[in-house]
């Protein structure tokens, strides 16, 4: 599996504002992480009272249909978990032999976290190849009908996945970008953007525009120059605003959109939701985090947590009347008796 999280990051306060607005977004990205906010497909539920056993495990992906070569995120949850030993992964197509998933320690993301007042313990991985010594076998190459399984403690759970076919120029634009594909599918905000992947992005992308590897590089060139435009401005109001972000923001949306239905749509959606702050159109703010459609990694909890400061802020708000002390407009007409001359 590919070293897609790499070391431990932790987002600063990012803070942006328009007028008496500012808003707060505290991210902390360690790793690509899952979040119960909103509903994803339900693969399992595997209820257990024994310490020794998983707990409520439950197994959760941003997709259940995907091109060929293209990645996937699965999230395990569980109240419990019954070890702290990494899941064992296995991907088998239709009646083929299973391939096993070899992967890094790091490519796991564990946190213990609450929802709704419980605690509950999530791990999470990007599956799209599996590296031996540095050879990358793609795990979805094919057309056809998969399943994952994914063994954890006593539990052995499938999850089923189709594959449809690529887009032309997939194939090949997949093994163009080659390892480089960890810094394209996880790009932490301190990161500095990578010149040789730059240089490979936009390769794949004149000579397979078509192909889904190419959408995937655009994202990491936009978000590239939202980077240099960040270390050149910040949030200063003299050179940064509208100048500075409003084109990048539109390149982001249009990015964001296209992966709206993915984990990969919460990354670029968080940072098309921040350009768009930076250049004062809240509004739009609105628009990009409600369209992100999952809540997988800590990118999404940093989406929910933007869509939510925002609106409070820029949302109409009722104007609540104490009934014992009316307005002008509710008060009596006619005037108090024992007031009359």
């Amino acid at each position: 599996m590919n070293n897609i999280h790499r070391n431990r990051l932790v987002f600063s306060e990012i803070r942006f504002s328009a007028g008496l607005l500012e808003l707060l977004v505290v991210v902390i990205v360690s790793l690509l992480f899952c979040t119960a906010s909103f509903a994803v497909p339900d693969v399992a539920d595997v209820r257990a009272t024994d310490v020794s056993k998983n707990k409520n495990l439950r197994i959760l992906t941003d997709r259940k249909s995907i091109r060929a070569y293209e990645p996937i995120y699965v999230c395990l949850m569980a109240e419990q978990f019954a070890t702290d030993e990494d899941a064992e992964i296995k991907v088998q197509r239709e009646s083929e032999t299973p391939i096993v998933v070899s992967f890094k320690k790091e490519d796991w993301v564990k946190m213990s976290v609450v929802v709704s007042g419980k605690k509950l313990e999530r791990r999470g991985i990007i599956l799209q190849a599996s590296s031996i010594n540095s050879n990358r076998t793609m795990l979805f190459d094919k057309v056809g009908n998969y399943k994952i399984y994914i063994k954890i403690g006593p539990d052995m759970i499938p999850y089923d996945l189709t594959v449809t076919t690529e887009e032309p120029g997939d194939k090949v634009a997949w093994e163009t970008l080659g390892t480089k594909v960890d810094e394209v599918l996880q790009n932490n905000f301190p990161d500095p953007a990578d010149q040789s992947t730059i240089d490979a992005c936009i390769r794949i992308i004149r000579a397979y525009p078509k192909s889904m590897c190419a959408a995937y590089c655009q994202s990491y060139l936009h978000i590239s120059k939202f980077k240099q435009q960040w270390n050149t401005y910040g949030r200063s109001p003299k050179g940064g605003g509208q100048k500075a972000y409003s084109d990048v923001a539109s390149d982001l949306a249009k990015i964001a959109e296209v992966f709206q239905e993915g984990f990969f749509g919460e990354m670029t959606g968080f940072y098309a939701g921040y350009a768009l702050g930076l250049a004062g159109s809240f509004d739009k703010v609105l628009v990009i985090t409600a369209s992100v459609k999952t809540r997988l990694t800590l990118w999404g909890d940093a989406v929910t947590d933007m869509h939510r400061e925002v609106a409070s802020h820029v949302m109409p708000k009722p104007t609540l009347i104490d009934p014992s002390h009316p307005s002008p407009t509710t008060a009596p007409t006619v005037a108090d008796p024992a007031k009359r001359p």
